[in-house]
Parts: C-alpha cells; sequence; structure tokens
C-alpha cells in the first residue's frame, strides 16, 4: 500500500486527492490518500451560505466554463444537473465610465469583440480607441511562444484603450490582480491560441461565435455560457468532494514542515505529531507551502514566498425587488482602476 498525502483542503487539494482516489481505482493501484487541512471546513475561498431562502457566495459566484476541467469534475461526480449557466436575459454587463454605467458592447468579452458595430455605437471608446480596434485583424501576430502579460496582449492588439477602460477591470473581476502581472497562458490561454491561429483575436472570436452557432439548435438547448455555477452555490462541488472523500481528510491538521525520513517523507504537524507518505502534494496557498517546503527545498521555498496575494472584502447586500422601478438587465458591473474607486466590481447574482 502506497500512501499520498495532500496538504491543503481547498478546491485544488480536494480535486486532487479525488483524481487519485479516481485513478486508483481504476487501475486496481492499492494507494491510501490522506488530505491534512489545517481549519475546521474544507473548501477553501469556495463558501456557500444558505439562509432564509437566500444562496450567498462569500467568494467566487461562478466558474468560467471555458476551462472545462471543472464542470467535468463535476459530471464525474455526478452533479451535471446541478450545474447552471448565466440566464439570457440579462447576459449583459456594465462599466463604469467617468462615474456614470456604460454597457459593454455587445459582443465584447473579456478583452476582444467579435463585432465592430456596436464597438462603433459605443459611448465607452473615444474615436481613436475605436479606430484601434477596428486595425486589430491588421496587426502582425506574435511570434514567439513566450509567455506574455495581460497588459502587453491587450495594448499590443486592441490598443491601451480596451485595457483601460474594459480588460483590467473584467479581469481584475475575476482575478484581483495587476494586468501586468497576470500571465495570459495561465488566465486566458484561447486568446493567445486565438492569435497564434487566426493571426487576430477579432476573427478567433468570429470563429468561435460561429462554431457555437453551429452547435446550438435555434429549438432547444442551452445556449453557451461564458460563467457556470451550481443551483445551490459553488460550494457544492467541495463539499460533494469532501462527502467522496469520507475519511481521507483529516481536518485540524497544520502541516509546518516536512522532511526526508528513509524513503518517505515526514509531515510535522502544528500539534507536535507526525505522519508519514511516499509522496506530497503540496496545495497550500504559496505563503504556507514557503514555510513547509523551506527545509527541504530552500530555492522553492524563496521563490514560494515571492508570489503576491491580492485581498478582497465581499460584501453581499439584499433587496426587494419591489423597491424597484424594475430588474437590473445586467448581470452587474466593473470598475476600472483609472476611476479611482474602492470596489472593483458589483454582481447581481439573483439575475445572474
Amino acid at each position: 500500500m502506497r500512501r499520498v498525502a495532500v496538504i491543503g483542503g481547498g478546491i485544488t487539494g480536494l480535486a486532487t486527492a479525488y483524481r487519485l482516489c479516481e485513478l486508483a481505482a481504476a487501475r486496481e493501484f492499492p494507494l491510501a490518500v490522506q488530505l491534512l487541512e489545517r481549519g475546521a471546513r474544507c473548501g477553501g475561498a469556495l463558501e456557500t451560505i444558505r439562509r432564509d431562502g437566500f444562496v450567498i457566495e462569500t467568494g467566487a459566484d461562478s466558474f468560467l466554463s471555458e476551462k472545462v476541467a471543472a464542470a467535468d469534475l463535476a459530471r464525474r461526480l455526478g452533479l451535471g444537473a446541478e450545474l447552471i449557466p448565466t440566464r439570457e436575459i440579462y447576459r449583459k454587463t456594465c462599466v463604469v465610465r467617468a462615474g456614470r454605467l456604460v454597457e459593454i458592447p455587445a459582443g465584447f468579452s473579456l478583452l476582444a469583440p467579435a463585432h465592430l458595430g456596436p464597438v462603433f455605437r459605443s459611448p465607452l471608446f473615444s474615436p481613436i480607441g475605436k479606430l484601434r480596434i477596428a486595425l486589430e485583424p491588421y496587426v502582425a501576430a506574435r511570434t514567439s511562444s513566450d509567455d506574455e502579460s495581460l497588459d502587453s496582449f491587450v495594448t499590443r492588439r486592441l490598443g491601451r484603450e480596451v485595457l483601460d477602460r474594459v480588460a483590467q477591470a473584467l479581469a481584475g473581476g475575476i482575478y484581483t490582480a495587476d494586468p501586468k502581472r497576470l500571465s495570459m497562458a495561465a488566465t486566458m490561454p484561447r486568446f493567445v491560441e486565438m492569435e497564434r491561429r487566426y493571426g487576430s483575436v477579432v476573427k478567433g472570436m468570429r470563429a468561435a461565435e460561429d462554431a457555437r452557432a453551429a452547435k446550438t439548435s435555434d429549438v432547444s438547448g442551452a445556449r453557451w455560457s461564458l460563467f457556470q455555477s451550481f443551483r445551490n452555490g459553488m460550494a457544492t462541488l467541495p463539499e460533494t468532494l469532501a462527502t467522496r472523500l469520507g475519511a481521507s481528510i483529516r481536518k485540524g491538521a497544520e502541516v509546518v514542515a516536512m522532511s526526508r525520513s528513509g524513503d518517505a517523507w515526514r509531515l510535522a504537524l502544528a500539534s507536535g505529531e507526525s505522519t508519514d507518505a511516499d509522496a506530497v502534494v503540496c496545495a497550500a496557498p504559496a505563503h504556507a507551502a514557503s514555510r513547509i517546503v523551506a527545509g527541504v527545498a530552500p530555492s522553492a521555498a524563496k521563490l514560494l514566498d515571492a508570489i503576491s496575494y491580492a485581498s478582497a472584502a465581499t460584501v453581499n447586500l439584499t433587496y426587494r425587488e419591489s423597491d424597484f422601478d424594475g430588474p437590473p438587465r445586467a448581470f452587474g458591473f466593473v470598475v476600472p482602476a483609472i476611476e479611482g474607486r474602492r470596489i472593483i466590481a458589483g454582481s447581481f447574482s439573483s439575475f445572474k
């Protein structure tokens, strides 16, 4: 019997431990998996409050459907029927421009438009900014395979206005990060692939739209949705994983250091206990992982310690719909950094 220890009970650690169990069962491999979580609950940043008829998220309210691993995992867990897409009638997002909410042009996805007509009619961009977007298909494609920041990619292909007025705000709403430090390959690989394949993100957006239209029936079938969630909240995924893992999870077990013990690894816990494993997966936050591996991999610990984290507060507010003239016809709004506000986004989750 081989032993694997997974450090950290967030979505990464839970998914890893479950996948190890899946593979071991499929290959009839004798494997004991132990997940060590320092807190009293698993799920990390994914937590849902279900109270008084409300489903309230303390963290992310959805996941990106273009990264298919989450939906694939949900289906393997039998949660396919629980997946919900965004609601079509509210499929609009606003951006703050000069202190007012302005609708993002139709067909604009994260950082690029599929059609130029809505861009030209939008008050969001200046005439020069609109011209720069229109010239995107004629901008030579990058030949280097090196990674590139979101800031560099967007300004190179679509101009500074798109970055400052839309892309930074939309990316900030997802990643809460500086676009100069966001990796395109890690965060938005489909746009990198569009440039590589079509030589243009606008052309790539049109091709993707045509492909989706070809797959969608005019009569039935859910339309493609950039975001997905679960009927009873995002915590459905980590809660189901934790249930499946059962006794493999050990809560209140904070790993503080690791060392070699013969052919195995010895994990020291804050309680003074220790546990051994043949292999270790560290899915703890970078700052915690840095301390854990410092004794066995000082160079890796130094790199981990240098990773910066952005903090954010999520405030949930509830209102009676009767207090408004009508529901907002949008998912919510994002606030670009150039607006100088302390809020980065507002999500109308009941309608999203």
